[in-house]
């Protein structure tokens, strides 16, 4: 034993570290999947095991318990439930009048607005949810690249190959004056189709 190197450990019946001039043993692969296989297949068998003994363990202790043990653990139970679906509640209209407020202030991605809003002031009363849309303006007034305005869409080109649509009468409602000028003969083009 006074050949070994610290932190290895003695794989031969002698107690000796092997050589590291000994060639390494090789690896079977397919020897190596079904170990694998087998040891995935008795991990499941102890999940279930486990999981038919933690439901039993619980049955057990059941019916040990009177009948006013059981009444009051159930009643608990129903209470953490109830105070679940509440928050749950309430958090869909919080976020359903922020993703509103969001989309009516032209946010390019509604999501933005839950992400990255101070929501801890919004505000629910019974049904009624106050302060989204302030908290709209707000992250609107700090961040103001993530509203879609008008004018940060581009106009589609039909003399571009790559976008072969032409401009409908709706793009160009939605197109600035800089971009109607920039695009005027594709924009009188689409007018002309129209009559």
């Amino acid at each position: 034993m006074t050949d070994q190197i610290e932190g290895q450990v003695p794989d031969n019946a002698d107690g000796q570290v092997p050589d590291a001039t000994t060639e390494p043993t090789t690896l079977d692969a397919t020897a190596l999947q079904a170990e694998l296989a087998k040891a995935r297949k008795d991990a499941a068998s102890y999940r279930t095991k486990l999981r038919k003994l933690e439901e039993d363990e619980e049955a057990r202790k059941r019916e040990a318990m009177s009948e006013l043990d059981r009444l009051k653990a159930d009643y608990e139970t129903l209470k953490q439930r109830m105070a679940d679906a509440e928050a749950s509640r309430k958090d869909a209209l919080i976020r359903a009048a922020v993703t509103a407020a969001a989309s009516k202030a032209g946010l390019a991605d509604v999501e933005d607005a839950m992400r990255l809003g101070a929501l801890d002031s919004v505000t629910l009363e019974g049904d009624k949810v106050s302060g989204a849309e302030d908290v709209v303006a707000a992250l609107v007034a700090s961040k103001p690249y993530l509203v879609a305005g008008e004018g940060k869409r581009p106009a589609p080109s039909p003399t571009n190959p790559s976008s072969p649509s032409r401009l409908t009468i709706d793009a160009i409602k939605r197109m600035s004056v800089e971009e109607i000028r920039q695009n005027q003969d594709a924009v009188d083009a689409a007018l002309a189709n129209q009559s």
